[in-house]
This record gives structure tokens, C-alpha cells and sequence, in this order.
């Protein structure tokens, strides 16, 4: 990669973060509802019985990545995630998710994905919304290791079923371009390196917001895992 390019690259991913940066915390959280939903509805389509989240303790959706690799550096925006915790009723209403994330090692290029994580594990599950100073959250490394060209997503054989569980009993998916309305988009990425990400998450989002769109993600997810979405249980998380 050519000086010119990586600077034309990191200015682009520069602009990408600002924008981020700039919305307001309601707008943020709205597009990250709908598209939430739209990566959920578009995993199920193509995964179909998948049990994947039967288990689950936990979910986080992560609608919208943004990172620029350029050889041992690594920036990313500051997403907005949204948590569903497993409760007696299914799954609770939606609460919104800080992530820091960073990728340490080799690595190039420009990408923007959509992934989420299941929480496979009690105590894991537990630390999520841990409020303890700071070891507030919870931190999940993964392996980066592969290639995206063009909007094609080299881990689609993996999709349904997450790519590993780490130690701590969380598995990570990246949802391919074509199963969600918003395309993921890349110029081209390698990495051999480890995806590190810090989530922590904050207050329940208000249900009266954004057209019932809280509502709809917490059912829908109770659809797929069999669950009632009956309003009379216990709303607080039951691990």
C-alpha cells in the first residue's frame, strides 16, 4: 500500500469517526435499534434453525464497526451496541452497550462490519453490566486472522454457529454483506492480529422511544429462542 493511499484511508476513517462522534446520543441509539433488528432478522433468515441462542445467556449487537488498518496500527469509531440478557420471561428489554475496541497486530486495509456476541456463560453474562470502577464491563479478545476483499466475508461457512468461543465463553459472528439492508463494506482487509473489545453496559432504553423499536427486537428474539414475551414475568435478568 502506497503513502498516498494509507493517508487518503486514514483521512476517510478520520471523517468516518468524527461523524460518529458527532451524533447525538438519541440519534446513536436509534440507528443502533434499527439496525439491531435488521442484522437479527437478516442472521435468522439465512441461519434458520440455528441454536445458537438457545443457550445464550446474554446478546450484544454491535450494528456498525468502522476500522482502518495500517500495518501495526489500528483505529476504530466508537460504536453504540444494545444488550438483551436472558430473563425468566425470554429475554429483557433492550439496554444500551459502550465498546472500545481496538485490534493489535498486523493488519490493512478499510472495513466496515456488523457483529454481535453471545454470552454463553453465567459469570461472563454477569460482568457485562459489573458497575466495579474500573473493571466496569467486560473485555473479549478474539483472533483476526483472514482477509475480506470487496464485500465478500470469508468467514460465511462460520456464520451460524460464531466464529470460536474464547476463554470466557463468548462467541463473536460477523454477519456477511447480504444478510442485513445496510451492506457491510471493504476496500480490502488483512489482519494477523487479535480484536480486543471492552463492552459495559449502561440503563435500560426507554420503550416509548423510536416507534416501539426496543419492543420489537426484544420480541423478535424471543421468537427465535421459543421464549415468552408474556409482560407479567419478572423483567429483571435471571442468570
Amino acid at each position: 500500500m502506497s503513502v498516498a493511499a494509507a493517508m487518503c484511508l486514514l483521512a476517510l476513517t478520520a471523517v468516518l469517526a468524527i461523524a460518529d462522534a458527532a451524533e447525538e446520543g438519541s440519534n446513536k441509539e436509534r440507528k443502533a435499534l434499527a439496525r439491531s433488528i435488521e442484522l437479527l432478522e437478516g442472521w435468522s433468515s439465512f441461519c434458520g434453525d440455528s441454536d445458537l441462542l438457545a443457550g445464550a445467556k446474554a446478546v450484544v449487537f454491535v450494528p456498525r464497526v468502522r476500522r482502518f488498518g495500517l500495518v501495526l496500527f489500528g483505529f476504530t469509531n466508537n460504536p453504540q451496541g444494545i444488550a438483551l440478557e436472558r430473563n425468566a420471561c425470554g429475554w429483557s428489554p433492550p439496554r444500551r452497550v459502550d465498546v472500545d475496541m481496538r485490534t493489535d497486530g498486523l493488519q490493512a486495509g478499510l472495513e466496515t462490519s456488523r457483529l454481535f456476541f453471545v454470552f454463553q456463560d453465567s459469570v461472563s453474562a454477569g460482568a457485562l453490566t459489573s458497575s466495579d470502577g474500573d473493571e466496569a464491563g467486560v473485555s473479549i479478545k478474539m483472533p483476526d486472522v483472514g482477509a475480506s476483499v470487496l464485500m465478500l466475508d470469508t468467514d460465511l461457512l462460520n456464520v451460524c454457529q460464531g466464529l470460536g468461543t474464547n476463554s470466557d465463553g463468548v462467541k463473536l459472528v460477523t454477519v456477511p454483506a447480504d444478510l442485513a439492508s445496510a451492506n457491510n463494506f471493504s476496500l480490502g482487509y488483512v489482519g494477523l492480529a487479535q480484536r480486543v473489545f471492552k463492552l459495559a453496559a449502561g440503563g435500560e432504553i426507554d420503550r416509548t422511544l423510536y416507534d416501539g423499536a426496543a419492543d420489537k427486537l426484544r420480541d423478535y428474539a424471543n421468537g427465535l429462542t421459543g421464549a415468552s414475551a408474556d409482560e407479567s414475568c419478572d423483567p429483571s435478568p435471571s442468570r
